[in-house]
């Protein structure tokens, strides 16, 4: 009798195994399709040094790389965004009306865009014996959401340091490469993706 319930229980389990496979499997078979995303021009209200912008580039597109989206071409934005009204000199995001515009006529689920809104360096503190150099970076995000019809805009500001601990030498640079890097952690979890195809 023990033997007929033991053998019961594993056809009943390798029957729930069959069709209840794990969320890993389950992914496999039916795979999430990337959601459709048009990336605005980086808006660079800064005059900082050709470092700084191509920090921020590289750490967007690997960002944009490692997401599971479908990126709308740069040159069909453009022409959207002109199209819309939109003047790309101009160091602000495009109005609700014209990001609706654009997702409408590239197809995408989402817009996202960012602004880079100030570098700030900060003077070493008088009679600091480790003599430090800190930087102030703050970034502003700004994502439309198509199905929701919906403008998520967030502002992020981070600090950075450069000290002579452990003795490493001290530079200016340092300091901004490190608050960009924060704030640029902080500024690419905000974009959720929430598009149509994640419904």
């Amino acid at each position: 009798m023990n033997k007929l319930k033991l053998l019961s229980f594993i056809f009943l389990l390798a029957i729930l195994l069959i069709f209840f496979p794990s969320n890993a499997s389950a992914k496999k078979l039916f795979p999430i399709p990337p959601i459709r995303v048009a990336v605005l021009p980086i808006i660079n209200k800064t005059d900082e040094q050709p470092f700084f912008l191509e920090l921020v580039n590289e750490r967007f597109n690997d960002f944009l790389k490692n997401s599971n989206v479908e990126i709308v071409p740069e040159k069909e934005v453009i022409e959207y965004l002109k199209k819309g009204g939109y003047d790309l000199k101009k160091k602000e995001f495009p109005s609700k009306d014209i990001l609706k515009y654009l997702a409408i006529m590239t197809n995408a689920d989402d817009v996202i865009g960012l602004s880079l809104e100030s570098v700030t360096r900060q003077p070493p503190i008088p009679l600091d014996v480790t003599y430090s150099l800190s930087a102030q970076v703050s970034v502003k995000t700004i994502e439309y959401e198509r199905y929701k019809d919906d403008i998520l805009i967030y502002d992020f500001t981070e600090k950075g340091l450069s000290s002579n601990i452990p003795y490493e030498g001290v530079s200016m640079k340092k300091a901004i490469v490190d608050a960009t890097n924060k704030v640029m952690d902080d500024a690419l979890k905000s974009y959720v993706f929430s598009g149509f195809s994640n419904l």
